[in-house]
């Protein structure tokens, strides 16, 4: 869906350490309700999670190489950011005692 104001206080009340986000489009197309790069950035500054895995990626996400966009919200956000793939598989413990040290 859509970002709205309420998304982030109703995950940050969770305090997950790893955040899902099916981050569909690169920008916002306002026919379309699903997640751009920007809510991510803003999703995960507040909800604050150890590691946050992107996913479900549409054309023009693909187009600006996820891995490098999810290298530089890592690198901005001083989170692990990982860009997942068709068949991706994450083990939450590895990844989350990874970014805690």
């Amino acid at each position: 869906g859509r970002f709205f104001d309420g998304l982030i206080e109703d995950y940050a009340h969770h305090k997950p350490d790893v955040l899902i986000v099916n981050v569909l489009r690169y920008r916002d197309a306002m026919d379309v309700d699903h997640l751009t790069f920007d809510d991510v950035v803003r999703i995960l500054d507040g909800v604050r999670p150890k590691v946050a895995v992107l996913s479900h990626f549409g054309t023009k996400m693909l187009e600006r190489n996820p891995d490098e966009l999810a290298e530089q919200l890592e690198n901005d956000s001083g989170r692990r950011v990982i860009a997942a793939r068709d068949g991706y598989r994450f083990d939450a413990d590895i990844e989350v005692a990874a970014a805690a040290s």
